[in-house]
């Protein structure tokens, strides 16, 4: 299964990564720090994740915006 995270503070991104792996080592996490990063990373059709796990309260998307 391949995750992105989206969240704006690493400490979180790394805590979410670290569960995900703990509970299945073929899991493959992806990390973005805000909206832009995020939909760079998902223009790339190989980097398509089975599941976003998205914060809401982004610096440069805040609220449901970003899942438009």
């Amino acid at each position: 299964m391949k995750v992105l995270v989206v969240d704006d503070h690493p400490l979180i991104r790394t805590g979410v990564k670290a569960m995900l792996c703990r509970h299945d080592a073929d899991c493959g996490v992806i990390e973005a720090p805000d909206c832009g990063s995020a939909l760079a990373l998902l223009s790339d059709e190989q980097n398509a994740p089975d599941l976003i796990l998205l914060d809401l309260n982004l610096p440069d998307c805040a609220g449901l915006a970003a899942l438009d």
